[in-house]
């Protein structure tokens, strides 16, 4: 059997088309920045070292592919601190144990296990989540099996300490590579898909 004569699986990107960036697919993908020794954040939740706006990395595309967005308190805090929900109108599901106030009109606040608060957000007509972080919460869905996607660019820095992108505790998971790009400030975009715990 030749390679033009294989056929890829149910949901494999054509090799032969070029790699566009994630989207948000039905399901739950994380998509997120971490430096070169995995950390998401300064261990002060600090974001300086991240480039502002100078690279795109197709995040308007992702963006748009979005209809839900999920996050942990901490996260939150962060985003509250921009003034006004960064957004659109995407609602946002903060998981809480302690509760917060939702601040803004498109967010709910819960302290709900990582699978009932994806059955409130279908529940709201939406199915395509962007898991924004950060870490517990993460792991929290992943604990579950409930992350789908990982579209994770990392910078060309080295932190030293920091917020983990995954933090230890879940079980381990297969993933299998849908795409990469390494962009010309030496950023690395790779995006996998989970594999079923029975393939």
């Amino acid at each position: 059997m030749t390679d033009s004569d294989r056929t890829p699986p149910p949901g494999a990107p054509d090799p032969s088309a070029p790699f566009e960036g994630p989207r948000a697919d039905a399901g739950v993908i994380y998509y997120v920045a971490a430096s070169l020794d995995g950390y998401i954040a300064r261990a002060d939740g600090s974001l300086d070292w991240l480039e502002q706006g100078a690279v795109d990395y197709g995040f308007h595309p992702f963006m748009a592919s979005v209809d839900a967005v999920v996050m942990g308190r901490a996260t939150f805090d962060h985003v509250v601190n921009y003034g006004s929900w960064p957004y659109g109108d995407v609602p946002g599901w903060v998981l809480s144990g302690s509760g917060a106030d939702p601040v803004f009109e498109q967010v709910t606040v819960t302290d709900a296990a990582p699978v009932e608060v994806l059955r409130a957000v279908r529940g709201a007509g939406r199915s395509k989540v962007w898991l924004v972080g950060g870490g517990r919460t993460v792991r929290a869905f992943l604990e579950a099996s409930a992350v789908d996607r990982l579209a994770i660019y990392t910078i060309p820095i080295l932190l030293g300490d920091g917020i983990p992108m995954f933090p230890a505790g879940f079980p381990e998971s297969r993933w299998r590579p849908v795409g990469a790009r390494v962009f010309e400030n030496g950023v690395i975009e790779n995006v996998l898909d989970r594999v079923a715990d029975d393939a």
